[in-house]
């Protein structure tokens, strides 16, 4: 990351194979975890610029980012929280939460699909329905902390 302002990379996510009707159905219906195939970076600008919460699931996944490691220490972003994510009761939302402290901070984030990787979905319709229960009480839990943490209605839907 040559621009001191970029504080986070990420990538296009493709299917590894599409084999069963679980890998197809995630893909087809879901809409998989690639963000297309156009370079686009935002900001903290992007993010002011939505009354109710800001779509940073659009941005990308951590299966393909980077993050420049002084965030880490940086006292408006700090770590992933812990209350989110796998191994949670929620299981998910922590790189949502993540990537609106890098923008709310100030930084950018930039989104190249020239980097890839290779995603193996869950191979059958039980296994996927549970991941997309997952996400999605990742994505309200993330809601959830973004309105509650930051005492605005960022969290709130439209």
């Amino acid at each position: 990351m040559a621009r001191p302002e970029v504080m986070v990379v990420t990538g296009n996510v493709l299917p590894r194979e599409l084999e069963t009707e679980g890998q197809r159905l995630y893909e087809d219906l879901y809409g998989g975890l690639s963000e297309g195939f156009e370079a686009f970076e935002v900001d903290g600008q992007w993010l002011s610029s939505f009354n109710y919460s800001p779509p940073v699931w659009d941005l990308g996944v951590s299966a393909n980012s980077a993050f420049r490691a002084s965030i880490f220490h940086h006292s408006e972003i700090g770590m992933m929280p812990e209350v989110l994510g796998p191994g949670t009761p929620v299981g998910g939302g922590e790189e949502n939460y993540l990537i609106y402290r890098i923008l709310k901070a100030g930084y950018t984030l930039v989104y190249e699909p020239s980097a890839y990787v290779w995603h193996r979905h869950r191979r059958t319709v039980p296994q996927l329905r549970y991941q997309i229960y997952r996400q999605m009480m990742g994505g309200t839990a993330y809601h959830l902390m973004l309105w509650t943490w930051t005492k605005t209605d960022e969290g709130c839907s439209s």
